[in-house]
């Protein structure tokens, strides 16, 4: 290998998502203002896009305190009842839930009051707690061991306190084929 053929096996700095181009919210934040997040969010890399998966929630002092999953969002919205374990949820009615079941017959006052009912909670209601962060130093070797251990595909990347990006699990994946020089396809 010449000097040429060498790459450089970059920092997190590096790879990741600055957090302006990110998706984030403040933790006052409400799951309507989440539910925007998602759905006027594209993260572009390299001339790609995609939609984000999560969205960070910062405190006022830009400390990370959770992120929310557009799963999280919808469980967010149901009523109670619909999250809650199912001998309590089966009290409530003088049925069974199942799941080919009419849901209109069940909210009779319509599917915008359901949902919007709950469309005004604080988003902290509903986030999670972040599993881990790494350092903006991070090596590629620790990137990948803390991806593997986690459930989620990105890692916020922290400056001392503060996050300043993302690095998501496709990031990881390119530099390991950069650094194995796998050829991209154009399937």
């Amino acid at each position: 290998m010449t000097a040429r053929d060498f790459i450089p096996i970059r920092p997190a700095r590096d790879l990741m998502i600055p957090l302006d181009s990110y998706p984030h919210l403040p933790d006052t934040a409400t799951l309507s203002d989440a539910i925007l997040a998602f759905v006027g969010s594209q993260i572009e890399r390299k001339g790609r896009f995609s939609l984000p998966r999560i969205v960070l929630i910062i405190d006022g002092e830009n400390h990370l305190v959770g992120q929310v999953r557009r799963r999280d969002i919808l469980r967010g919205l149901l009523p109670d009842f619909f999250t809650q374990d199912e001998s309590h949820a089966l009290s409530h009615f003088d049925m069974e839930l199942d799941e080919d079941m009419n849901l209109a017959e069940l909210f009779k006052d319509g599917e915008r009051q359901v949902l919007s009912r709950n469309a005004d909670e604080p988003v902290t209601r509903i986030m999670r707690p972040i599993e881990t962060t790494v350092s903006a130093d991070a090596d590629l070797m620790e990137l990948v061991v803390k991806a593997a251990r986690t459930e989620s595909h990105m890692l916020p990347v922290m400056d001392l306190e503060n996050v300043i990006g993302v690095v998501r699990t496709v990031e990881i994946l390119n530099q390991i084929r950069r650094m194995l020089e796998l050829p991209l396809t154009d399937e």
